[in-house]
């Protein structure tokens, strides 16, 4: 029941960040992103605010290494989940610099 909770707040709060990342306000949607990775791990949302927070890092041109390290996260994440794959081309132009 708890995990079913914390997995409505979670989808709740990844809405919220796509939101402010469409728009490109990213400082905004950044906010949402940290709360779901600390807040909800080891869910599909916490992966996809892995996902989105290197992909916003990426574009800001700032801190690849953690972008990186969220990307392999991604990546090692147990399931085969869409952004995988996402993940993976990404992280290649992360290393190619």
């Amino acid at each position: 029941r708890i995990a079913e909770i914390h997995e409505k707040l979670a989808r709740k709060e990844m809405e919220n960040a796509s939101f402010y990342y469409r728009k490109k306000w990213y400082a905004s949607a950044l906010i949402y992103l940290d709360k779901i990775i600390a807040e909800y791990p080891g869910n599909d949302r916490w992966v996809e605010a892995k996902y989105m927070k290197a992909r916003i890092l990426y574009a800001r041109g700032e801190r690849f290494d953690e972008a990186a390290a969220l990307l392999r996260e991604v990546i090692e994440y147990p399931g085969t989940l869409r952004i995988q794959k996402d993940a993976e081309m990404l992280l290649r132009q992360i290393e190619k610099g």
